[in-house]
């Protein structure tokens, strides 16, 4: 009677409450790409460019994500892009959900800027960051800090390291200067540069040689660097 069917309709939204979670029994392999599926409810309230989770019910680890491309609200047909997946195997039960948009991953360039503030850092992107960059050798030397916080330079000729750009307070790192095979090379440092009261290092002369500074920035204005200095071979 009326009971039985307030009873059938309560559990009927049960099951499609709330309209963006659903199951699903197709079977699908875990991987990228175009997945089309049934969901086994119809009546939700999936829409086109919405990013959901597709994960194993009975192992969520294994999971894939990405983006609603076609949806049908009355059939439950439904398929999405995906664009991330994790695990792998095939499976016919699934659970599916709103899930939220990935986490870029940063790369070098977005460590030496220090500006973004919603990428993942990952130790392959701090293993790369600390990569010292080839600065140009010319009468004056160019550093930019926001394409690294280490560098190398081979002096070609008597030189001057001058202010780097893009200094942040408390950076710190590391310079190698190279000998060319001629030597005898002299650099000359920009103001900001402060070696202490050991006062401004004599380079190697050597053809071939390298020296080593190590640096920390500790003033902005005007702009100071301590620095040490070490024959590195």
């Amino acid at each position: 009677g009326l009971d039985a069917s307030s009873a059938l309709t309560s559990a009927n939204n049960a099951v499609n409450a709330p309209g963006t979670n659903a199951s699903s029994t197709s079977s699908l392999t875990i991987g990228t790409g175009s997945m089309a599926f049934t969901l086994a409810q119809t009546g939700k309230a999936f829409a086109l460019g919405q990013r959901v989770s597709v994960a194993s019910s009975a192992s969520p680890l294994n999971q894939m994500s990405g983006i609603i491309t076609a949806f049908n609200s009355g059939t439950g047909s439904i398929t999405v892009q995906s664009d991330t997946a994790l695990g792998s195997g095939t499976f016919s039960a699934w659970t599916i959900a709103l899930a939220a948009a990935p986490v870029g991953q940063a790369v070098a360039a977005d460590i030496w800027a220090g500006t973004d503030a919603g990428k993942a850092v990952s130790s392959l992107a701090l293993a790369n960051a600390a990569v010292p960059q080839t600065l140009t050798d010319a009468a004056t030397i160019a550093w930019d800090f926001n394409s690294g916080f280490n560098a190398e330079v081979t002096l070609g000729g008597n030189r001057t390291l001058g202010a780097p750009a893009n200094a942040r307070l408390r950076l710190g790192g590391s310079l190698r200067i190279i000998q060319d095979g001629t030597g005898s090379r002299t650099l000359a440092f920009n103001a900001c540069w402060d070696f202490g009261g050991s006062g401004v290092p004599t380079m190697s002369t050597v053809a071939g040689s390298d020296d080593m500074i190590w640096y920390e920035v500790v003033k902005l204005s005007p702009l100071k660097i301590k620095a040490g200095f070490g024959a590195a071979t």
